[in-house]
């Protein structure tokens, strides 16, 4: 098991239009997880979650993602 924080910060961007910065800085924050499960010595399973913590300016996000990984080499 092992924790990240702020591993991956992220400040946000503003967009400029004709030189102009808008007052439009993304700043939102998301927490998740994600599980692997070995199946067999080439195979595993992982479940990853996502979701928003707080959303300042944006859409609001919650994300889940199943996926199965094969090696094809040892």
């Amino acid at each position: 098991m092992w924790v990240a924080f702020n591993a991956s910060y992220y400040t946000g961007g503003k967009s400029i239009i004709n030189g102009v910065t808008n007052a439009d800085k993304q700043a939102n924050s998301r927490v998740g997880g994600t599980f692997a499960l070995p199946l067999t010595q080439r195979q595993s399973i992982k479940v990853a979650f996502a979701n928003g913590l707080t959303t300042r300016l944006g859409g609001d996000v919650m994300t889940v993602a199943v996926g199965w990984q094969y090696a094809w080499v040892e």
